[in-house]
């Protein structure tokens, strides 16, 4: 049997458990806060460039707080000639026109460049069938061709690919400043 309990004393008891229970949810905002606060400075400094060196495989490229993941380790595409002058800055916030005629190719592309465009579309650079947008060099245009020979080349905004996985993933470390 429970005792009687005045109002007073009723109130006291219920303003003590709302002051443990406000004290205890402080202290684990305070905690918290300061944990991660400490946790941001954990680590080496290495992921704050560009270059991750060996990670994993070789095949990702840090850009800004992102990790990008490519399909080929860097090691495999020193070879390949790429000639273009265009950074991810000039694809930012600016539609992505793609003429790769290859789902793969066109998602490789499309998950890395293209999260940094406004959109990012399938077009037509010549010989266009069925109702695919035709575009020309005066949009940002990456044009995929399969070859014996891989290399990447820019023609006003159009990036020429030609061979295969590789050189795209040539002409990505390239724009992504690798």
């Amino acid at each position: 049997m429970r005792r009687i309990k005045s109002r007073d004393q009723v109130e006291r008891e219920r303003s003590r458990n709302i002051k443990m229970m406000s004290f205890f949810m402080l202290a684990v905002l305070i905690f918290g806060t300061v944990g991660y606060a400490f946790s941001s400075f954990i680590g080496d400094d290495s992921n704050d460039s560009g270059d991750l060196g060996d990670y994993d495989d070789g095949s990702s490229v840090r850009f800004g707080n992102d990790l990008i993941r490519l399909s080929t380790p860097r090691l495999e595409i020193e070879e390949i000639n790429v000639v273009t002058f265009k950074t991810v800055n000039d694809y930012l916030n600016k539609p992505l026109y793609l003429d790769v005629g290859d789902n793969l190719i066109f998602s490789e592309v499309q998950s890395t460049l293209g999260r940094y465009a406004s959109r990012t579309q399938e077009a037509c650079y010549e010989n266009c069938e069925g109702d695919i947008v035709k575009k020309d060099c005066s949009e940002n245009l990456v044009v995929f061709t399969e070859s014996e020979e891989n290399l990447a080349y820019q023609q006003e905004n159009c990036v020429f690919i030609e061979g295969d996985l590789r050189a795209v993933d040539a002409f990505l470390y390239k724009t992504f400043g690798q």
